[in-house]
């Protein structure tokens, strides 16, 4: 909940992931926040797609995201698959 990156791996040495995480944080708390209060339920994955970027939030159990960036012309489906995987085997661990 509070932005610290518990572990990073990253292809692209310009991308600084612990200040993506820490400035998407916010972002996080707030849709879930909204979805609670809206009753609409907890957020389980957000997008955010810029111009050098495309950044897939998934919610990893009580408190935890991952986060996968792309570049815009990466699979994003791909990228998408590869990530619910990913966290529904973190979700085992934790």
């Amino acid at each position: 909940g509070d932005g610290i990156a518990v572990d990073e791996v990253r292809a692209d040495p310009n991308l600084d992931l612990a200040i993506v995480a820490a400035e998407y944080s916010t972002i996080l708390r707030e849709t879930q926040r909204t979805g609670t209060e809206t009753g609409i339920g907890l957020p389980e994955e957000i997008t955010v797609r810029s111009s050098r970027t495309v950044l897939i939030i998934r919610r990893a159990g009580d408190g935890y995201f991952v986060v996968l960036a792309l570049s815009p012309e990466a699979n994003f489906g791909k990228g998408r698959f590869v990530l619910r995987r990913a966290v529904a085997r973190l979700e085992d661990e934790l």
